[in-house]
């Protein structure tokens, strides 16, 4: 980030008198002050956005305003709006997640636990790129910093957004709850052939193909062509009609969305696999809510 910042953050040329050392420190570590200005050089427009997102991270964080119940909410929805109709915030929202979770002794754990929910809808510019991860990966990788557990979620999230393209529906309050007190998966009933259930994990980056695969090593079934047999069914009660799901899809764009829907809020959802292992044998397995 130290390159990235000398090319692309707001600050003067090494010659001026209103340039600093201090000022150029201060640019990428945590502060409790909000900016007046983006981090990187954007349009006026996208500069006011800039600095709205910047007041949501610290609302979410506890940095302005306190932990009002409910804040935390509104600000994911807020940033995730913010950058999902301006794409050049994207690389200025990383930068600030980049800035408040350094060198922060205060709230960096907040901090860090929206990180695992920003990088799973957003990829960043080919030029922040290796910066961005190699923030991620030495927060990761480095056991004896405090956080590195959620660092590591957050570098995972990042790379399947850059696989799957990230998330497309905004996550649902339950969600962003269970993630701000530290929860990051939600347990999810399957069925498998039989009658059987598993409860799995289903993370914000857990996308069909995750099911599948885990499904499958349930059921022992370890040959790749045997396993590109299957697909994902999610059933509605009441529905006559239904497609597979795409394994790029994410699990809980998914079932989020269909929980939205007062129309199916009360009924019982299911995801289906089917497949068969020969000519006329069926397999089948299911989640229900």
């Amino acid at each position: 980030m130290e390159h990235f910042r000398r090319d692309k953050f707001r600050l003067g040329a090494p010659s001026s008198t209103s340039w600093t050392w201090s000022e150029q420190m201060s640019m990428v570590k945590y502060s409790q002050a909000p900016i007046t200005e983006s981090l990187l050089p954007l349009d006026e427009d996208n500069n006011r956005l800039a600095i709205e997102c910047y007041v949501s991270i610290m609302r979410y964080m506890g940095d302005y305003g306190g932990n009002n119940g409910g804040g935390e909410v509104e600000a994911v929805y807020t940033l995730l709006r913010n950058c999902h109709g301006s794409p050049p915030l994207r690389d200025e929202l990383y930068c600030q997640m980049m800035k408040q979770t350094t060198n922060n002794s205060k709230t960096a754990q907040r901090g860090w636990r929206l990180f695992t929910i920003l990088s799973a809808y957003f990829t960043c510019s080919e030029e922040l790129q290796p910066y961005l991860f190699k923030y991620l990966e030495s927060a990761a990788y480095d056991k004896r910093r405090a956080y590195h557990g959620t660092a590591l979620v957050t570098l995972q999230n990042l790379r399947k957004t850059f696989k799957y393209g990230g998330r497309r529906n905004v996550p649902s309050v339950e969600e962003i709850t269970a993630i701000t007190a530290g929860r990051n998966a939600k347990r999810q009933i399957f069925r498998l052939p039989g009658g059987t259930q598993r409860v799995l994990n289903v993370k914000g980056s857990t996308v069909v193909k995750d099911i599948i695969e885990e499904m499958c090593g349930l059921l022992n079934i370890s040959r790749v062509e045997e396993r590109e047999e299957f697909s994902i069914y999610c059933i509605v009660e009441g529905d006559t009609f239904t497609m597979p799901l795409m394994k790029e899809e994410y699990v809980l764009d998914v079932t989020t969305e269909l929980y939205k829907n007062e129309q199916v809020s009360m009924v019982l959802v299911k995801i289906i696999t089917t497949s068969s292992f020969s000519r006329g044998r069926g397999v089948y397995c299911g989640m229900e809510k």
